[in-house]
């Protein structure tokens, strides 16, 4: 078949339009497939809470909250300022500091710059933390990250984004962690490094 000279500046104009379409559609496909979970911006926890829950708030500089049961501490919270609002059963913190206690009696504590509490009457049901988030596992390993939730009826801590655990033998570092606080389990899906350090 014979193609006219106008014919082929059509085809060839045609088949450029074709790859730089399909190039970019491929960029966009790989661009959003390698996006690394640790790069979505942080929301605060204070961003789910509408300025409703918020004006009906109750603030109290040096709040302190706990539970026991059967005359043992269950958990116990401190902040250095903390809004409660009765209306959705939740408590925003600054400063906050979370102590849980393992069935064996040792403690586990949660540190960071603001918390939030999600309760049920006198019940911890979750806590959401970001900024400068420190789990004190036991006095040897501590494990830090941006953001971080404690599951209390799991009794279990996931972060989602970057985690470091580091104690006196070696420092691991990944991506999304689960923390089983009884066991004393830590599992990291992505990313994992492990650097040893030197008897001395």
């Amino acid at each position: 078949m014979n193609i006219t000279r106008s014919q082929s500046i059509v085809l060839g104009i045609g088949t450029l339009v074709l790859f730089f379409a399909a190039s970019i559609i491929m960029l966009k496909f790989n661009q959003g497939a390698t996006l690394p979970e640790s790069s979505t911006p942080k929301e605060s926890p204070r961003a789910s809470l509408s300025q409703e829950d918020l004006k009906s708030a109750v603030t109290l500089d040096n709040f302190q909250r706990s539970e026991s049961r059967d005359g043992r501490k269950i958990w116990e919270v401190k902040a250095s300022k903390g809004r409660y609002i009765p209306e959705s059963g939740t408590a925003v913190l600054e400063q906050a500091n979370l102590d849980f206690f393992r069935d064996d009696g040792t403690q586990v504590q949660l540190k960071a710059t603001n918390a939030v509490l999600h309760l049920e009457g006198t019940s911890l049901l979750s806590a959401d933390v970001t900024n400068g988030v420190e789990l004190i596992h036991d006095e040897n390993t501590h494990v830090y990250a941006e953001t971080a939730t404690y599951d209390h009826i799991g009794k279990k801590v996931h972060i989602p984004g970057a985690v470091k655990i580091v104690n006196e033998k070696l420092e691991i570092s990944g991506i999304t962690m689960t923390a089983l606080l009884d066991s004393r389990e830590f599992t990291i899906e992505e990313n994992v490094s492990t650097v040893v350090s030197a008897k001395k």
